[in-house]
């Protein structure tokens, strides 16, 4: 009797992986034998290699294999995949040490990067829209159910087009602060008007709830003449 050997897989979110990312994987697969890093059909010795001959251009796909034990990372516009061929003590730990510098590169926050969270959101509004009490805010509602359509339309574009991407140059390579942080500054963006039109909502929301009561003035004293006698 023995123990039958498993395979050992992951999908993860969409994710953005830099060089020295990339270097964290191949120094964790050195242990393995015939580490091969092939980007767009083009095999490379290095990750220096590849990033001069790259120019900055991020690869459409990449692969990072290794034998004995058999592991393979995979990104490509549509996926981002980290198999194993067994589950033995070697792979276990070079699948654990990969798939740690995988999720520490997915785009974040996380949670806004799954389809079916920003489902559950622009459903939450639409209802809230046929509650009476948020009748004279469908306006601002509108407002924020647009930008959630938005922000699903761009979740969606980079889970077609951008799902598992590489950056090509080194951190220090002279781009300009938007080029470097363009998704964060988006991101940053959408969250400032989202939040602000919801401020505004529940500003409206808690002066229709708890209406400013003005102080009552108090009675002016009148004076009476009496006539002299």
């Amino acid at each position: 009797m023995k123990r039958l050997e498993t395979v050992q897989s992951h999908r993860f979110l969409p994710l953005v992986l830099d060089l020295e990312g990339l270097r964290e994987i191949l120094t964790a697969l050195e242990p393995a034998e015939e580490v091969k890093l092939v980007a767009d059909g083009m095999e490379y010795d290095s990750v220096d290699e590849l990033a001069s001959h790259l120019l900055g251009k991020s690869p459409r796909e990449l692969t990072v294999t290794a034998r004995r034990p058999y592991l393979t990372v995979e990104l490509s516009p549509t996926a981002t995949r980290l198999f194993a061929g067994s589950n033995d003590l070697a792979s276990y730990g070079m699948f654990a040490r990969v798939a740690a510098v995988l999720s520490s590169a997915e785009r974040s926050p996380r949670s806004l990067y799954k389809d079916f969270h920003v489902l559950l959101v622009f459903v939450g509004l639409q209802a809230l829209s046929y509650v009476p009490i948020f009748k004279t805010f469908q306006l601002g509602l509108f407002c924020v159910m647009g930008l959630v359509i938005s922000w699903y339309f761009w979740i969606c574009f980079i889970q077609l087009r951008r799902h598992g991407l590489l950056l090509t140059h080194e951190s220090k390579d002279g781009r300009s602060f938007y080029q470097r942080n363009a998704d964060n500054i988006r991101l940053a963006v959408v969250s400032a008007i989202l939040g602000a039109v919801l401020g505004a909502a529940a500003t409206k929301l808690a002066d229709r709830l708890m209406p400013t009561v003005q102080p009552e003035a108090a009675p002016h004293a009148s004076t009476t003449l009496q006539p002299k006698a």
